[in-house]
């Protein structure tokens, strides 16, 4: 399997590709196992083959080494071997049968384009080269890359190159891999492939038509499976009269609004769609600074006390962790968690959707909707 797995900040894309690879490498356990006539049972063939993870970021600074840290957090226990590798991924020397999970491929074309052990000017060759050597040697590739082009802006100079060099990398292993998946708040998104043409493992690894191959609870977008709902997520770009089919999903010709910007209602009861989610959350946490600070946190409460009073909620959010990471600690802070709290608002909704042009398209479909009179 040879899979790029892509999106924004804290859209949910390192849990689903550490699931993808340990999925792969439990099937390659066990056809091994069959192979060498071990005699193994279904229950006996859950260990993973060899299982590297190739590592990008260096620890440079506390943020980094926060993010470091929650990453080995989610990788543990999975059998992973971890590989620090900034520059010159052409070295790298797998053995037979080897699981490689790759992260992530924009700090490596930072790396090569911006350190002193880098070869700029030669950026994308030398990735796309090192790539292709390792697809040569790994039984299962999957890299994980950002989405640092959907901010509509274009930068001056070296910043433009990078992105640039980022996205001819991107391309080329989207034409070359069988598996091009974008994460949208924790649902996959396929652009080339899917679920069905992906090998299930043979045991070991439940999949998910929706969710891609199930990694441990831990590992998941958020803190935990929720039961689902009726609540409903719409995301979309700005200015794609997302909120106009968020009121039709309501089956009411005037439902109540709460506007995000002018915080958390006082009763979620009194609400059928909350509109411009992102700047709830921005508001949150320009008043309360530990807002984030898990199950204890402002922000993980609002979320439980709206799916305990309205569980039919419509939300309304956009993708604000695409384009390159800001400069601004804060505005860094609010993408991330506006990103996995929309994560968590999709894995409790029964359904998602993404509205462009004013058209949507149900990307998640968690089981039936009570009726609504909105046919759409």
């Amino acid at each position: 399997m040879r899979a790029l797995v892509w999106g924004g900040s804290g859209s949910g894309k390192s849990e689903f590709a550490e699931g993808l690879a340990v999925a792969a490498a439990r099937r390659q356990a066990a056809l091994a196992a069959g192979a060498s006539g071990s005699g193994q049972g279904a229950g006996e063939a859950s260990a993973c083959g060899p299982l590297v993870y190739i590592a990008t970021m260096a620890a440079d600074d506390p943020e980094s080494r926060r993010r470091i840290s929650r990453h080995r957090r989610l990788r543990a226990g999975k059998g992973f071997t971890t590989l620090e590798k900034y520059t010159h991924l052409e070295d790298v020397v797998l053995p037979p049968g080897t699981t490689v999970l790759l992260e992530c491929l924009s700090n490596l074309a930072a790396n090569e384009m911006f350190s002193p052990d880098g070869r700029k000017g030669e950026t994308a060759r030398v990735i796309r080269e090192g790539l292709f050597r390792l697809a040569e040697q790994a039984e299962s590739l999957i890299v994980v890359s950002n989405d640092v082009f959907g901010d509509g802006t274009c930068y001056p100079g070296e910043t433009e190159e990078y992105r640039q060099a980022l996205a001819e990398v991107n391309s080329a292993l989207a034409e070359r891999f069988s598996l091009a998946v974008e994460l949208v708040h924790g649902v996959p998104v396929y652009w080339k492939g899917g679920p069905e043409s992906i090998p299930a493992p043979e045991t070991g690894a439940a999949f998910n038509l929706e969710r891609g191959p199930e990694a441990p609870e831990a590992a998941r977008c958020g803190q935990g499976k929720e039961e689902t709902g009726a609540m409903r997520l719409v995301t979309g770009g700005a200015y794609q009269k997302k909120l106009a089919f968020a009121k039709g999903l309501t089956g009411k010709p005037e439902p109540r609004v709460w506007d995000g910007a002018q915080g958390e209602p006082s009763d979620w009861r009194q609400v059928e769609v909350l509109n411009h989610f992102p700047e709830l959350v921005r508001r949150k946490l320009a008043e309360e600074p530990e807002a984030a600070r898990g199950k204890s946190g402002a922000l993980e409460q609002m979320l439980q006390r709206m799916s305990r009073e309205n569980p039919s909620l419509v939300v309304v959010t956009r993708e604000v962790g695409c384009g390159l990471v800001p400069m601004d600690a804060f505005e860094r802070l609010w993408r991330e968690q506006t990103g996995r709290l929309s994560c968590r608002l999709a894995e409790q909704s029964v359904q998602v959707y993404r509205v462009c042009c004013g058209q949507a398209q149900k990307i998640k479909e968690a089981g039936p909707l009570p009726a609504t009179g909105n046919s759409r």
